[in-house]
């Protein structure tokens, strides 16, 4: 598994304390209740390319995830979801739990105030949507 496309855009060690995880369920804020393509768009390939560290690029360069291991978990992610996307009556956005398939990238623990389960996932260069697994999506309004 390669990342050259990320070492390339940024002079930033992203990869410290990186690990991969093929076991463990992981939420991800999307638009429909099935994967497409720019789901896994980060911030960086949207054009948000302007950072003031490294650890403000890495942020960027990466998919912002939560990791979700117990049911408790996973209802602190949706409340955290539903706060953060407001539903509007033509915006019902879903919450995909999903996992990882082996060659997809790596996951860093990134902790925040209002998300203590938030990583970022670092997509390797041949990741693809195939390379992940939907396991449930669940929309945000009925949560």
């Amino acid at each position: 598994m390669t990342f050259d496309k990320i070492n390339s855009a940024i002079p930033c060690d992203c990869f410290q304390d990186t690990f991969e995880d093929h076991e463990s369920k992981f939420a991800l804020k999307i638009n429909k209740s099935f994967l497409r393509d720019g789901d896994f768009k980060t911030y960086w390939e949207k054009g948000r390319t302007d950072y003031n560290d490294c650890e403000h690029a890495c942020s960027l360069i990466s998919k912002s995830i939560s990791i979700v291991k117990t049911d408790e978990d996973k209802e602190s992610t949706l409340k955290v979801y539903k706060s953060l996307f407001k539903i509007s009556p033509s915006y019902k956005p879903f919450c995909a739990i999903l996992t990882f398939k082996e060659g997809s990238g790596k996951i860093k623990l990134t902790p925040i105030e209002i998300n203590t389960l938030h990583c970022d996932f670092y997509k390797a260069d041949n990741f693809t949507k195939e390379l992940v697994e939907l396991v449930e999506a669940i929309p945000l309004e009925s949560v």
